[in-house]
């Protein structure tokens, strides 16, 4: 199965790693609603086996400013029943970029994982923070959903690139 964002084709698979998704270019701006930056990318059911690795690269873009600028990353089959597996709120005058990297590991199963991410500025795991636990099921079609919100609807957060690869 393949899907294509922004003319890019994903499920490209080599040496056990399948390329689910890249490419992407959205922006948010003018309201304080919730809203998806891209259209959502799909896991098809069976992506993901009892010890694979998620790992999701994104970098993010937004108006420097002491206003409020969240982005999350869901991962469901819809987006009102998707888990958070990371959110992060930018609010400061000089800060403009996140680079995000998450590794999203199955623990032996095909509905147990943990979630790492490198802290905001570093792309190396080096954090204070322990790894999340999820509970999402990779038997069934999943989705990775990326919305923001913004504090002030005169600001942009803006999705600049986005890759999603499964290993093993």
């Amino acid at each position: 199965m393949s899907v294509t964002v922004n003319s890019k084709v994903a499920g490209i698979e080599s040496s056990g790693q399948t390329l689910i998704a890249r490419g992407a270019t959205a922006s948010h701006t003018g309201n304080t609603t919730l809203t998806q930056l891209i259209p959502s990318i799909s896991i098809p059911a069976g992506s993901m086996s009892e010890n694979s690795v998620l790992k999701i690269d994104a970098v993010f873009t937004f108006t420097a400013n002491t206003n409020n600028k969240t982005y999350d990353v869901l991962i469901g089959p819809t987006l009102g029943t998707a888990q958070s597996i990371f959110t992060r709120t930018r609010a400061g005058a000089t800060a403009q970029l996140d680079a995000l990297c998450l590794i999203l590991a199955n623990k032996g199963s095909i509905t147990a994982q943990e979630v790492v991410t490198a802290p905001t500025g570093l792309y190396s795991i080096n954090s204070t923070s322990a790894p999340t636990s999820n509970t999402i099921d990779f038997s069934v079609n999943q989705y990775i959903w990326v919305t923001a919100t913004l504090g002030n609807a005169a600001d942009t957060i803006a999705l600049r690139t986005f890759v999603a690869v499964v290993y093993g």
